[in-house]
């Protein structure tokens, strides 16, 4: 089966048939290629453009309407979709179903202490840790750049009256975290740290973190998201969820209007994903009573 993916050209002064036949077919997967074309909501556009490619392409060929062939021309292009990035905007939202699962209400997050693993204080990481100050009870950052982060430390003090605890102890830092949000740390270096064996650990990064003897706490390492449309559903037969929607996104500088934006979108968590596939909700209400530090 092949698939011909349809996208609209934007601001074109020609109907589509005076553009049609002209139009070079641009081949962006093995099996898929894509047409650009006009007014696609002229009347009999969609049948007839149909019957022009079946034609031209032979009858089994799906032909499917959609601007979301981008992201299709992305990955065949070679783009890196910045999946890392994604998930951190999603912290929010993947925290809200995290809750939701373990049957609580989001404001619980409000009695938390959240422990960050930052390698870095880059603006992506320093505006994570913003948002999230007034979000929940503390804010605990584990790294290796203390300098840097004693400087944010100070800042968030001085200007919001919050204080945020910065350390590097590799035996104490993490010994009695429960909630554990890895921003950018690597595996190898996560695993330096005496971590609490009951911790709830979100994986920012792409790189899978392993399970340490002993270990018996939850890892999350990604998260399928609800496809909605007919197309999302046939490229998820070969690329994930995530993908597919961080695909459509556009990121811009603000943590916080991205995290708004997302929402806007009305994206849904379906599933988290961990070590060994998909993370039951039974497994996380086993949980429950270490998470929210109170009796079931």
């Amino acid at each position: 089966m092949q698939y011909v993916y349809i996208q609209e050209k934007e601001k074109s002064k020609k109907i589509w048939w005076q553009k049609f036949n002209r139009i070079k077919m641009e081949k962006i997967g093995d099996n898929s290629y894509l047409y650009t074309v006009s007014h696609l909501n002229h009347k009999n556009t969609l049948k007839q453009l149909e019957k022009k490619i079946q034609k031209k392409q032979g009858k089994e060929v799906q032909v499917i309407f959609s601007k979301e062939a981008e992201f299709l021309k992305k990955q065949w292009k070679g783009k890196k979709i910045n999946i890392e990035t994604f998930k951190k905007i999603s912290l929010p939202l993947l925290l809200d179903y995290l809750l939701e699962q373990i049957q609580e209400k989001p404001q619980t997050l409000l009695l938390q202490d959240i422990y960050f693993c930052a390698k870095t204080l880059n603006e992506e990481n320093k505006q994570i840790i913003e948002y999230f100050l007034e979000k929940v009870k503390t804010v605990n950052i584990v790294t290796t750049e203390l300098k840097s982060f004693q400087k944010l430390e100070e800042k968030c003090g001085k200007e919001k009256g919050i204080w945020i605890t910065v350390s590097n102890n590799k035996r104490k830092s993490l010994n009695k975290a429960r909630w554990i949000i890895n921003l950018d740390f690597s595996a190898e270096q996560l695993e330096t740290y005496q971590i609490n064996r009951q911790a709830m650990i979100i994986n920012c990064t792409e790189e899978k973190i392993t399970k340490e003897k002993g270990f018996e706490g939850v890892i999350v390492q990604s998260f399928d998201i609800e496809l909605v449309s007919p197309v999302e559903k046939i490229l998820e037969e070969k690329f994930t969820s995530l993908a597919i929607i961080a695909s459509q996104f556009s990121f811009v500088l603000d943590y916080e209007e991205n995290v708004r934006k997302l929402k806007q979108m009305g994206v849904n968590i379906r599933n988290l994903i961990g070590i060994n596939g998909k993370i039951n909700q039974k497994e996380l209400l086993n949980h429950k009573k270490f998470l929210t530090n109170k009796n079931i």
